[in-house]
């Protein structure tokens, strides 16, 4: 096969992969949007996705290849799938995380300073801060919950899924005095959660009834925390 055929084939089926990923994750998004929510499984995706590229690109490796000649991207796909799954998970563990924090870094969160003198300085300042593509007012918080790779936020006002990292978030939320009863749950005093035993086992029951789990290795501390809160 020629080389600039080769090139050719090559840079179709990065752009076709391109398509087919933001094709599934726009049907992801859609269904998100009218409140289905599905799982999305960024291994399985990616398979289905190169899946159809690789057939693609087998087809056009054919038409390019002297007959008779197997062009070996569909007998090689496992190891070409292998590889982007391993770039895909390194973006995802490094890449995304250090964007959201760089980004909330130079967006700094915070409203400009007001005059002493100036009668909107007397209204209590209130943090702003970025989850995922939503930038909310974190004194509106009740909870968040850490699922996969996503964020499911739940204000007073409104309730949105997120792709982000809860450990990025929780830094920028020390104004607003959550805990983490449990790894993947934070909580704010607004949730008025309430110490409860469901089943035997240790849980919080929010303002709107969500049932929280709670690690014994922070029972200790939430309790402590709903004491200094006044919430119990």
């Amino acid at each position: 096969m020629p080389l600039y055929s080769a090139f050719a084939i090559w840079i179709v089926g990065s752009l076709s992969f391109l398509v087919f990923k933001v094709a599934m994750l726009s049907v992801w998004a859609v269904l998100s949007f009218w409140k289905i929510r599905l799982p999305y499984y960024m291994p399985i995706s990616t398979a289905i996705e190169y899946g159809g590229v690789a057939v693609l690109m087998d087809w056009l490796a054919r038409a390019a290849t002297p007959s008779g000649k197997d062009p070996e991207i569909l007998s090689n796909y496992p190891y070409y799938l292998l590889t982007i799954w391993l770039i895909e998970l390194g973006f995802v563990r490094f890449g995304i995380p250090a964007l959201i924090k760089t980004t909330a870094e130079r967006a700094d969160g915070r409203p400009a300073p007001l005059p002493e003198n100036s009668q909107a300085a007397s209204t209590p300042r209130k943090t702003v801060i970025k989850i995922g593509s939503k930038t909310i007012i974190a004194e509106t918080l009740l909870y968040i919950r850490s699922e996969e790779h996503y964020l499911n936020v739940t204000t007073t006002t409104d309730s949105f899924a997120e792709r982000a990292a809860l450990t990025t978030i929780i830094p920028n939320l020390e104004e607003v005095g959550g805990v983490q009863p449990h790894r993947s749950w934070w909580i704010a005093p607004l949730s008025k959660p309430r110490y409860r035993r469901i089943n035997g086992k240790p849980h919080v029951v929010l303002v709107d009834g969500t049932k929280v789990p709670v690690a014994r290795g922070r029972m200790s501390k939430l309790k402590k925390w709903i004491e200094s809160q006044n919430l119990d």
